[in-house]
């Protein structure tokens, strides 16, 4: 996603692809969050929105009680989820 200013952090949601032997991808994704002048801070574990094998996430907002995100799944299905910090904060793994 582009990233996103909150309080004094920016932060995405970036994927990873893993590309498997018939030469397609399957991705995950994770939170990574950068202070103001772009230094790496902490990134979140790898996660999966539907565990699907293509997801691509295209949006993110960040409001003072949920996270708005922004999804599609095998290119051709569009989802808008809302989730609570608490859960993007103790439920996810942090480094």
């Amino acid at each position: 996603t582009p990233g996103v200013q909150y309080k004094n952090e920016i932060w995405f949601i970036l994927h990873k692809t893993k590309i498997l032997r018939n030469g397609t991808g399957n991705y995950s994704h994770f939170f990574a969050v950068f202070d103001l002048e772009m230094n790496f801070k902490r990134h979140s574990e790898l996660f999966k929105f539907e565990n699907y094998q293509v997801e691509f996430s295209a949006g993110l907002t960040i409001e003072d009680r949920h996270f708005i995100i922004t999804f599609s799944c095998l290119d051709n299905q569009s989802y808008l989820i809302t989730v609570d910090h608490k859960y993007i904060k103790n439920e996810l793994l942090w480094f």
